[in-house]
């Protein structure tokens, strides 16, 4: 299970919340909830998501389909740069539970 659905799930379980998140959630697909996640708690969701980053980059890159490969950024500014360039063609390969399709 990915960190974000943990976090989740630790949210909807807390009654008071568990309206407002679901509400939220299913007006618009994401819920801003403050004071959740610190740094020791997101950066595992950037560590998962930076090396499915550099697959999806790195197979693409290999196939010619991208123009650069942004090794020189830090993770949300490649992240930005590769969604820029890609637009939504290849966002669903960001979730892990789908395989990569280049």
């Amino acid at each position: 299970m990915s960190c974000w659905r943990v976090v989740l799930c630790f949210i909807l379980r807390r009654k008071k919340h568990k309206n407002i998140v679901a509400d939220s959630f299913r007006k618009n697909g994401y819920v801003v909830v403050s004071g959740v996640l610190n740094k020791e708690d997101i950066n595992p969701v950037f560590n998962e998501y930076s090396i499915v980053l550099d697959q999806l980059i790195s197979g693409l890159s290999r196939l010619g389909k991208l123009k650069k490969a942004y090794d020189n950024l830090l993770f949300l500014d490649r992240m930005s740069q590769f969604i820029s360039e890609t637009g939504s063609r290849y966002h669903k390969n960001l979730n892990q539970d789908f395989r990569m399709k280049y």
